[in-house]
């Protein structure tokens, strides 16, 4: 990719998980613009390195834009909500509708918030508190109501490689990612979260634990993407489409 396409990318050590997805064709070229009048989502995925993925869908399921994301290393969900997932929403005045507020990047402020995470954010312990559970914390922290995510890795895997494989609007593709609000996960989509592959054998493990340890702290934000996308648009739904038509 580099020696003949100019692509920047990654050395991957397996088989990547996502290997539909293409810095050219869905990262797009410029800043996206947030719209107020579209709902916002974030997805979320606990663990000791916690992420959260920010995004707006376009009407009519035409698309979806990834405007930022944010994975925090060996903190708790409150510690990560304070100093990461705040400052990102402050900076582009991604408050509540009730609360009103200035913008930047096109947005002016008042926006309405779904929230959706790893289902084992309902009964998990936070770090910081034995007392609550982490979707808890969430909730009283951005005063939002959790939605607890699919399970099954299938269904998460899936849903990721139909968005990715999906056309949008035009020439886009169904997903476009912010370039300036969103490194370790586009770098966790182009090499970074892969399947290990056996050297004796050649053989691929699929399975999603193997995927973790082999991908670090970088399978946190792809699992939270893939919870987000799960939910918005089950791989299941949209091939249903393309049969009937």
């Amino acid at each position: 990719a580099r020696l003949f396409g100019g692509e920047v990318r990654g050395i991957t050590l397996g088989e990547r998980v996502v290997p539909e997805f293409s810095r050219k064709l869905h990262v797009a070229a410029e800043p996206l613009v947030i719209r107020r009048e579209w709902q916002v989502w974030r997805g979320w995925d606990s663990g000791l390195c916690p992420s959260v993925v920010w995004a707006q869908p376009l009407p009519g399921a035409m698309g979806i834009n990834i405007l930022g994301s944010r994975t925090a290393v060996n903190m708790g969900m409150a510690q990560m909500i304070l100093y990461d997932a705040q400052p990102f929403q402050n900076r582009y005045g991604l408050v509540p509708a009730r609360h009103g507020g200035t913008g930047y990047r096109g947005s002016s402020g008042g926006y309405a918030f779904s929230d959706v995470g790893d289902p084992q954010m309902t009964y998990g312990a936070e770090q910081s508190n034995s007392e609550a559970t982490v979707a808890r914390t969430v909730e009283n922290m951005l005063g939002t109501t959790m939605i607890p995510g699919v399970r099954s890795w299938p269904a998460r895997r899936e849903a990721l490689h139909v968005a990715f494989i999906r056309k949008g609007i035009g020439d886009r593709m169904f997903v476009q990612i912010d370039p300036d609000e969103n490194d370790m996960l586009i770098q966790a989509l182009d090499s970074k979260c892969v399947y290990p592959v056996n050297p004796a054998t050649g053989r691929i493990d699929d399975s999603v634990a193997a995927m973790k340890k082999a991908s670090g702290l970088f399978h946190n934000v792809l699992d939270a993407l893939a919870y987000l996308l799960v939910h918005l648009y089950p791989a299941e739904d949209w091939l249903k489409r393309q049969i009937l038509t």
